[in-house]
């Protein structure tokens, strides 16, 4: 007879606090996973972002340092660069501007038309148009006053919106801003 009584089952109490404790781990293990995809989101939007700052900055002070003179117009917003000519080996002949075929920057809408609003930055030379990059939200361009001839510093800012998952139909920012990169001319 103590035999039988030794070996009963689990009671309804014990399977309870047991169903309860593998519920609470799983709930911690869940609300982990979630913070971290969501934390995945927003790291990779914000390197996206970055990374389409520093493609303009780029490209721009690519350009810059090739040429011989440039020009600010539209209220700083768009920049405009006389390169050198070319040789009939694609060399420059850096002693010889081309005024006829100047390169400009400016943000744009999808269209690429100079004037119209949007977040694209374009790069615009002899009527044939290119996005630069995209979710560019302002770009000025100012003279350095330490070289006002030959050096320009450049604002970028882009921004892109990421999904709020704390909040349903909400949406966080996630910005850059990169400035006063200061690019002389190498060719003035």
């Amino acid at each position: 007879m103590n035999w039988i009584k030794s070996n009963r089952g689990y009671t309804i109490i014990e399977m309870t606090i047991s169903a309860g404790l593998v519920a609470m781990v799983a709930l911690c293990t869940s609300s982990m996973m979630v913070d971290a995809m969501r934390s995945c989101d927003t790291s990779t939007l914000q390197a996206q972002t970055d990374t389409n700052a520093v493609t303009a900055l780029q490209k721009i002070v690519s350009d810059v340092r090739e040429a011989t003179s440039y020009t600010i117009l539209a209220n700083a917003c768009q920049l405009e660069l006389v390169m050198p000519t070319t040789n009939g080996d694609n060399t420059y002949n850096r002693r010889v501007p081309d005024t006829a075929h100047p390169v400009d920057y400016y943000r744009s809408d999808a269209t690429g038309v100079i004037g119209h609003t949007g977040n694209y930055l374009w790069r615009s030379q002899n009527g044939a148009r290119r996005i630069v990059s995209k979710n560019v939200v302002n770009i000025t361009f100012e003279q350095d006053a330490a070289a006002p001839e030959s050096a320009v510093k450049i604002t970028v800012d882009t921004k892109n919106l990421v999904y709020s998952r704390r909040k349903a139909g909400t949406f966080l920012d996630v910005n850059t801003h990169l400035t006063d990169r200061v690019v002389y001319l190498r060719n003035d």
